[in-house]
């Protein structure tokens, strides 16, 4: 599954602590020359983006351009990477990892519109909301865009939640 110019830089098994297999760390060079572009446009995105190589944590990326977010063994969200922006897409680019589950409503159901509305994202204008579909029952579904002023604390509660999600 892993292909030759991946770069894995971790790998751990967490099935020991009863949460399942946590899937790969896999970085490619473009992601991280668009990633390397934020540290200077978008620092708190950058600093989001570059947790899960240097934590210890079941927050795993896995790129090529921009980057599918994955808890333990669960898809979360798409993340395009734009020059001064960060999307997150509840429908992943192409396919996802074979092992993992499909949950973004783990994350887009309830949890990141709560913490963009606490935050006052929409407010303070460094957040919008885009239908991009309709689900189940008529369910619009929705993509988040934050730009560079999305604060630092945003992000830091952002991964807290990501990493208290029950979604497997």
């Amino acid at each position: 599954m892993l292909e030759e110019d991946d770069v894995v830089v971790s790998y751990k098994s967490h099935s020991q602590a009863g949460y399942g297999r946590k899937l790969p760390l896999r970085i490619k060079p473009k992601f991280n020359k668009k990633r390397a572009m934020l540290e200077k446009n978008f620092n708190p995105a950058y600093l989001f983006l570059l947790y899960p190589e240097v934590a210890d944590t079941d927050v795993t990326l896995m790129t090529s351009t921009n980057a599918h977010l994955y808890f333990r063994s669960c898809f979360l969200a798409y993340i395009v990477l734009g020059d001064h922006s960060l999307t997150f897409s509840p429908k992943y680019h192409q396919k996802i990892y074979a092992d993992a589950k499909n949950r973004p409503s783990a994350l887009f159901a309830k949890k990141l519109p709560s913490l963009i509305e606490k935050h006052q994202g929409y407010a303070k204008r460094w957040a919008q909301k885009r239908r991009i579909g309709t689900g189940r029952g008529g369910v619009p579904i929705y993509e988040y865009i934050f730009y560079n002023q999305t604060p630092l604390e945003f992000f830091e509660e952002l991964t807290t939640i990501i990493e208290n999600l029950e979604c497997e």
